[in-house]
């Protein structure tokens, strides 16, 4: 059954636009998630914010969004980052366009905060045109006992969440998921729990409620902020990218991929690579093929058609602990197709 669309649809008395962050670690579902939305929401006008680890675009080729003008990538850095410069560029650039949208999403990196994105929309002026109607953190049921050690950024994003989107239940036991949603519940005992796969969640519960309610979390030390955002050095870099030792590692090739060089590749993964995704060309394939990575999870599908008006090339993101730029680069340059070598 296809989801209502969203747009007031709670009855929720404000005019204002309403905007939902999506947030989670690496590789819990948001784009999976924002294509359901999009999927469900066909003749809404809605404006989505992606922000990327990674120094090339990879999320806007993976959303199913046929307007590439209501997508505005923020690339090389974490969104609490660059939160005082690209976003507010982004959002009041979406907003000053002759058709505003109806509804705004942001999705946030795997590692981002979301309390400097929340506190975005304190500011005077946009404040009085968009509203925050909620945080929305999706949890990866299948891996979140070995992410929560590795990130302290795990049990933040839960914490500040209004809707908790417990994804990938299919990979888990019923008695595996109780004692997940008791964890849960122990770093966040107000948000509700909403158990689904491939992002596959109604609507009507999560987009255009009402949910975000100010509290001293979102208001502490928010006035300094306001007060020194205008001096603020928008190009400084936000520690806790050090403090995680988090890398990206980017790749762009215009040589096809021989598919069984590949399939050796992902075996051969480091274990500290989290999170990989991305456009593939592969030799054989007529499709543009997208692959996602998460853990020891590969999936590789043919999406669609190539256009004739885009480049047949190949575009990969791989985000860890760590991770060996210059070794990786190599192992993916071996998988080129043998024609492609010569």
């Amino acid at each position: 059954m296809t989801a209502p669309a969203v747009g007031n649809v709670l009855g929720v008395n404000d005019t204002r636009i309403p905007a939902t962050i999506l947030t989670g670690f690496l590789g819990s579902g948001k784009t999976t998630l924002l294509n359901h939305i999009l999927r469900a929401n066909p003749g809404l006008r809605i404006a989505i914010i992606v922000n990327e680890l990674g120094e090339i675009g990879i999320d806007g080729g993976l959303i199913e969004q046929t307007d590439p003008g209501d997508i505005v990538e923020l690339t090389a850095g974490c969104i609490c980052c660059t939160i005082r410069g690209d976003l507010l560029i982004g959002l009041r650039r979406i907003l000053q366009r002759d058709e505003p949208p109806e509804y705004l999403i942001i999705e946030t990196t795997g590692i981002a905060d979301p309390l400097p994105v929340a506190q975005t929309f304190f500011i005077p002026g946009l404040t009085q045109i968009v509203r925050l109607d909620g945080i929305v953190t999706l949890v990866d049921a299948d891996q979140i006992r070995a992410h929560i050690p590795v990130s302290d950024m795990v049990p933040t994003q839960i914490e500040f969440a209004n809707m908790l989107l417990l994804n990938k239940v299919d990979l888990v036991s019923p008695d595996d998921l109780a004692t997940i949603e008791e964890q849960l519940r122990k770093l966040n005992p107000y948000a509700p729990i909403l158990r689904c796969s491939h992002g596959n969640v109604d609507l009507r519960l999560l987009l255009d409620v009402g949910a975000f309610t100010m509290d001293d979390r979102f208001t502490a030390g928010a006035d300094r902020w306001l007060a020194d955002e205008a001096a603020h050095d928008h190009t400084h870099h936000h520690g806790h990218l050090d403090d995680e030792a988090i890398t990206t590692v980017s790749y762009v090739t215009r040589a096809p991929f021989d598919e069984q060089q590949l399939e050796a590749f992902w075996g051969a993964l480091p274990v500290t690579c989290f999170r990989g995704k991305g456009v593939l060309n592969i030799q054989g394939y007529a499709e543009r093929c997208v692959f996602h990575q998460v853990g020891a999870r590969v999936l590789i599908e043919a999406q669609r058609p190539w256009r004739a008006d885009e480049e047949r090339e190949s575009r990969l993101v791989f985000i860890g602990k760590a991770l060996d730029s210059d070794a990786i680069c190599a192992k993916l340059r071996q998988c080129a197709a043998t024609t492609a070598r010569k």
